[in-house]
């Protein structure tokens, strides 16, 4: 099973990168900065791709998506290329020697790639070592907690995104126009930003339909891969100058229990997760455009952006709106600091430009507020459930939830780096958008009303996502924060041991002094040895102090630690996300591994793709998603498969009277329903039952039935578990 994920994690890696690298750097993007923008427009492409199949080639092979993908990717890619090397051609027409050096510098403009990264290999160097932290903590994390790498989460939306997925599967279809859970059974489905599922579909369609081993391996590749090369581009964007502070983003991309690691033990809310994972990818084109000098340069940066908007809003659209925060942010900040500058301009022009910035960015909001195709988004609400200290108190601690923990040395990281945003204003920007995204958590789990809705209603006023909407923001200040700490340690250090004088070696006028030191072979050596020495030793205390800290950052992670609040217990978060997916994932719960294999009887037994009747909160709810049973309810929930509330109510109650119903007979010959599987039957001594909306009294109809009742005959029976045919 472990080589059949690795292969599972290559081919999504495949699917996510391939076609989006060819793609960005027709641009030109750099070579890096393709490679980590390149998940934007394979998203997008897998998502139009789908589309299109849908009304030209349906049904169409998930694995032909992929494929037509990678073919344009190539074409695209190549046709660049030319253009490219017939605009890099030498003019042959007679010119002037002005005239030959001006068309060399346009044409050298012309071929620049876009996002340039340092020509040697430093940033590929960092990308290594955020990959490697990544993969560490997501091993630790996620990947050590599963209960087989097939495994799922038993979560209430996770039945939902198994059955989408496996619904495109079944039938061919990728569209995110014509999405539902129950596409095999012929419901045209609607609007669903579904890119998270058409990736599942395709990687799954690569290993036997194993759609449980396919959203493991993609939540692994976005932790471990897509998200951490996000940070790494966007820290280096804001921050290349500084080695130390790119190199410390590693630490902290995935290292926030609210996010992305909240939106693996809640919900699931995987499609929201990879949105606001590609957030970054939307913004360092758009930060780029502001500072591009030439106007093509501009529209292809801006087009970029579109692309990563795009593709970050069909995974979810509040994606959107998370990257509208910052891009606004950043522009007003761009007003008042040209590129490269360290202090502020400030006139009154430009205050009026970002009064005017700011009004429609508040005027384009509020129009999205009142937009009607918005209204079930923003006039859902989530009840308070803290007072506002509670909220003021857990939410720089980044315990959004009791399930995500506290984390102290993060809060402190960020405290540090807010601090140094306010002595370095060009990047106050960002700590403005953390304490906005605060505010927004605090609003949500603390307070209803209008000014709740308004603020937070693109997020469903849900304080899961407005949290991780905190803690996303708070990933570049908190490696600011890191990065000061060392520097603040290994000045401590050289102060205490004496040996700060080595820092002369480092400084313009000292190197002068040097160079007018005695000019014999041994005083020069004498001299080389002493400024070798005195580098080595500054090197060794700055890897000394960065290894304290590393260390620190550890022990306050995941140390197994925990202190009473009223009848809690609250661990570290890291530790408590670990304990959540541990047991969310386990085969214990709900739907166990002897529910899943007398499911596999089942399928063994039964006609292929016959309806059955089931119970869903049992577990059998996630049997269609995980094993493709073909289940008539497929959530937590009283409607059915077709939505229609009477037909689902006249089956959960009054089944068992089949034989002298003429409705229910009816009913069951329109859906071609012959079967019911209870997985846990109301005798049985150890029932595995979701609490979440369940009363028995609205399943009486299924649950009452037994071998002795009319219609009903009994044809697999192990345990608790029950497989009966209808007959009538």
């Amino acid at each position: 099973m472990v080589l059949t994920f690795i292969g599972a994690m290559t081919a999504c890696i495949a699917v996510l990168y391939l076609p989006g690298y060819l793609l960005a750097r027709s641009f030109p993007f750099s070579r890096f900065a393709s490679a980590a923008l390149a998940p934007t427009f394979s998203v997008l492409g897998l998502t139009l791709f789908g589309v299109a199949a849908y009304e030209l080639v349906n049904p169409c092979p998930a694995p032909a998506l992929a494929g037509a993908l990678i073919a344009l990717g190539f074409a695209i890619y190549l046709i660049s290329r030319v253009v490219r090397g017939a605009v890099a051609k030498p003019d042959d027409s007679p010119s002037s020697a002005d005239g030959d050096a001006f068309s060399e510098l346009t044409r050298r403009a012309s071929i620049a790639e876009l996002i340039p990264v340092p020509a040697d290999a430093r940033i590929w160097k960092a990308a290594a070592l955020y990959i490697g932290v990544a993969l560490v903590i997501t091993s630790i994390v996620f990947l050590g907690a599963l209960d087989g790498f097939d495994s799922f989460s038993r979560n209430d939306d996770t039945t939902v995104h198994l059955s989408v997925a496996r619904g495109f599967l079944d039938t061919g279809t990728f569209s995110t126009l014509h999405t539902s859970s129950f596409l095999d059974q012929g419901e045209v489905g609607g609007f669903y930003p579904a890119a998270w599922h058409v990736l599942v579909a395709v990687v799954a369609s690569l290993f036997g339909n194993d759609v449980s081993l396919a959203t493991n391996a993609a939540i692994a590749v976005f932790n471990i891969a897509v998200f951490p090369l996000a940070i790494c581009l966007l820290i280096w964007r804001l921050f290349g100058k500084n080695r130390t502070i790119v190199l410390s983003g590693a630490l902290f991309s995935v290292a926030f229990s609210g996010f992305p690691w909240g939106f693996v033990v809640f919900g699931q809310l995987l499609p929201n997760m990879i949105s606001f994972m590609m957030v970054p990818l939307a913004l360092v084109p758009f930060m780029e455009a502001l500072d591009a000098p030439r106007a093509s340069d501009k529209a292809k940066l801006l087009l970029a952006a579109v692309v990563g908007l795009c593709a970050v809003a069909i995974a979810q659209p509040n994606g959107a709106f998370t990257f509208g925060i910052l891009a606004v942010l950043y522009a007003i900040s761009r007003v008042f600091f040209e590129p490269g500058a360290q202090r502020a301009t400030v006139d009154a022009k430009r205050v009026a430009i970002a009064i005017v910035l700011f009004a429609a960015a508040c005027a384009l909001w509020g129009a999205m507020y009142l937009a009607p195709f918005m209204q079930a988004v923003v006039n859902t609400t989530w009840s308070a459930t803290l007072s506002p200290l509670e909220a003021i108190i857990s939410g720089p601690l980044f315990m959004f939830t009791v399930r995500q923990g506290v984390q102290p040395f993060l809060s402190v990281m960020v405290l540090v780096g807010i601090v140094y945003t306010c002595r370095h204003r060009r990047h106050l920007w960002l700590s403005v958008a953390y304490l906005a995204a605060l505010a927004f958590y605090v609003i949500s789990v603390s307070t209803d009303g209008a000014v709740k809705q308004i603020l937070t209603g693109f997020w469903y006023t849900d304080y899961n996502r407005t949290g991780a909407l905190a803690a996303l923001f708070a990933i570049p200040l908190a490696a600011v924060g890191f990065a000061n700490c060392v520097a603040w340690l290994k000045g401590l250090m050289e102060k205490r041991t004496g040996k700060s004088s080595v820092r002369i070696a480092s400084t313009p006028k000292d190197e002068g002094s040097i160079a007018e030191a005695p000019s014999s072979p041994a005083a020069s050596d004498a001299t080389s040895r002493t400024a070798a020495s005195a580098n080595a030793s500054f090197t060794r205390t700055g890897a000394i102090a960065a290894t304290i800290m590393t260390a620190l950052f550890v022990l306050c992670q995941f140390l197994p630690l925990s202190v009473g609040y009223g009848d809690r217990q609250i661990h570290l978060g890291l530790v408590n996300i670990n304990q959540e997916i541990s047991t969310r994932y386990s085969w214990d719960q709900t739907l166990t591994s002897e529910e899943d294999a007398f499911i596999d009887e089942v399928m063994e037994i039964i006609p292929e793709d016959a309806m059955v009747i089931n119970v869903p909160s049992d577990g059998s709810c996630w049997s269609y998603g995980v094993e493709g049973l073909n289940t008539f309810y497929r959530r937590s929930s009283n409607t059915g498969s077709r939505d229609d509330a009477q037909e689902a109510e006249l089956i959960r109650t009054q089944l068992c009277n089949v034989t002298t119903n003429e409705e229910v007979q009816r009913t069951l010959e329109d859906l071609d329903a012959r079967y019911v599987m209870l997985l846990d039957d109301p005798s049985g001594d150890n029932p595995t039952k979701l609490s979440l909306r369940y009363e028995e009294k609205n399943w009486t109809g299924i649950e009452t039935i037994t071998e002795d009742t009319p219609g009903f005959n009994l044809i697999l029976s192990e345990g608790d578990m029950r497989l009966y045919e209808i007959e009538y």
